[in-house]
């Protein structure tokens, strides 16, 4: 369970800085399949895809900054 209250600690900061972001997604699978095999496993199914899906859009918000800041963005349509 501390596991999992560390995963969402490193949710939080990564939230506000992309620089975790990497590190809180393996600590954040990792905890999901520690929490399934130790707790409750329903809870941990609906648990991982909200995170995966979180860690996606920072991910990409990431890769949108990086584009802005090196003005290429006008020139990708694929965003």
């Amino acid at each position: 369970m501390s596991l999992l209250f560390i995963g969402m600690i490193l949710d939080l900061i990564s939230t506000y800085s992309g620089y975790f972001i990497a590190y809180s997604l393996l600590l954040k699978i990792f905890t999901t399949l520690f929490y399934v095999d130790i707790c409750e496993k329903r809870l941990a199914f609906l648990i991982l895809p909200i995170w995966l899906i979180n860690n996606i859009s920072q991910i990409q918000y990431i890769y949108y900054r990086i584009l802005i800041d090196i003005n290429l963005y006008d020139n990708f349509f694929f965003i």
